[in-house]
């Protein structure tokens, strides 16, 4: 039961994380195409970068995608190995 409850909170960390990658991108595309590019190929680089110089529009996405990144390790750091 434990494993099953650790799996979806993995699964929805995840989403969590995608959420906020696809809409980063969309701000990103408003703001220019060269940082939706990089939003679409170098995601972990680009994105700390676009937070940096548009903090103003990128605070939301950026702190979306945070959370599911921590909630998306913590739920790999204790799901117990099969």
């Amino acid at each position: 039961m434990k494993d099953n409850i650790l799996e979806v909170a993995m699964l929805g960390a995840v989403g969590f994380t995608l959420v906020g990658w696809v809409w980063s991108m969309l701000v990103a595309r408003k703001v220019h195409v060269g940082w939706f590019a990089g939003m679409a190929f170098m995601f972990i680089i680009t994105l700390p970068l676009f937070a940096i110089y548009h903090w103003d529009k990128a605070k939301k996405p950026f702190l979306v995608s945070l959370v599911g990144f921590i909630l998306t390790y913590a739920s790999v750091y204790f799901l117990p190995e099969k």
